[in-house]
């Protein structure tokens, strides 16, 4: 049975797409999942924490797949990846040839979205690209100030008729991945494991 693939994507810099990309990750084979993740990102974030990852060879980390690639030959990584149920492709921005591959790729795409006014227009021409390729799609809010007034107005900037997924400002996101590792990992307990574990169980309800 062909793996579920998961299209993280933003035409937009410094959304956090790679950081939820190893958390979910992470999330989703702590759910029991088998999972692997695809670097197309020529600043390969992915690929250092792997790096990192791979030399800590701890017992207690939950082991994952994980593959580089252009984006054009994504497909190629795709098919070599048989033993999995889930893939999810961390993709390039600022590049939109690269990012409509990996988007073409995808049974499900997650458009990564900090609420500001620039991060809003980057998402509307990510949705584009989405859109004209007919695929599944969800944003995911990142780094999120709750209670906050411009988090409601960003969301309102966005039809009501796309899913929408919400993770908070939480610095052990970042400081886990200094580790090769995940809040789920470092802090089981915290209310950033909690947050990327309700993401993946939303996520899942759209994974055949």
């Amino acid at each position: 049975m062909k793996p579920f693939v998961i299209t993280v994507a933003s035409q937009k810099g410094g959304t956090g797409k790679s950081t939820l990309a190893c958390h979910l990750a992470i999330a989703f084979a702590k759910l029991k999942k088998k999972v692997a993740l695809i670097d197309t990102d020529p600043q390969q974030t992915i690929t250092n924490w792997y790096t990192i990852r791979q030399r800590a060879n701890s017992n207690n980390f939950y082991n994952i797949e994980f593959a580089i690639s252009s984006g054009w030959k994504v497909n190629n990584e795709i098919l070599k990846l048989k033993d999995v149920d889930l893939i999810i492709i961390d993709s390039p921005p600022h590049m939109e040839t690269e990012t409509k591959a990996a988007i073409r790729s995808a049974d499900f795409v997650l458009i990564p979205c900090q609420p500001s006014p620039n991060d809003v227009w980057a998402t509307n021409n990510t949705l584009e690209i989405v859109e004209k390729e007919r695929k599944p799609k969800a944003i995911i809010f990142n780094r999120c100030p709750y209670q906050s007034k411009l988090l409601k107005q960003i969301e309102s900037s966005f039809s009501d008729s796309i899913d929408k997924i919400f993770v908070g400002n939480r610095v052990v996101f970042a400081a886990s991945m200094l580790k090769g590792l995940t809040s789920i990992e470092t802090e089981p307990n915290s209310q950033a494991t909690e947050e990327i574990l309700q993401a993946a169980k939303i996520l899942g309800k759209f994974i055949k």
